[in-house]
């Protein structure tokens, strides 16, 4: 069998397969579904202080394969991935948890080192343009 494994950012990856941060990662038991189907990493919704407010439904088919997602970031309070959800995921078997944070640089300062040391491998900064 090829041997597939990568480095990202000095962590070393089983194979280059990410799920990127969206409606598949946004648990702890999707996650680490994520890992049992052979994802060499998974990436969470972003997490912010404050919640999403996302749509009811927020996934729509547009035809011909494709689907639209107009959801935010994470519906889940950053306390309950800080305290449950990424903890949960330590005892894994395989793969790189990657945490995804911000909306600004404050929101990132609060929240990188907590998400780190709750069992992040590695953490995605995510940037939206600053309200008026």
């Amino acid at each position: 069998m090829a041997d597939l494994s990568v480095d990202l950012c000095g962590a070393p990856l089983s194979n280059p397969l990410v799920l990127a941060s969206g409606p598949l990662g946004w648990c702890a038991s999707s996650i680490s579904a994520a890992f049992d189907a052979g994802f060499g990493a998974v990436v969470t919704k972003t997490i912010r202080r404050d919640v999403a407010v996302n749509p009811m439904p927020h996934i729509h088919s547009l035809g011909r394969g494709s689907l639209l997602n107009c959801e935010g970031w994470s519906d889940l309070p950053a306390e309950c991935w800080i305290e449950r959800e990424l903890p949960s995921l330590a005892r894994r078997a395989r793969g790189v948890l990657i945490a995804s944070t911000g909306h600004t640089p404050a929101e990132v300062v609060e929240l990188a080192g907590p998400l780190a040391a709750a069992g992040a491998d590695l953490l995605e900064l995510v940037s939206y343009r600053a309200e008026d």
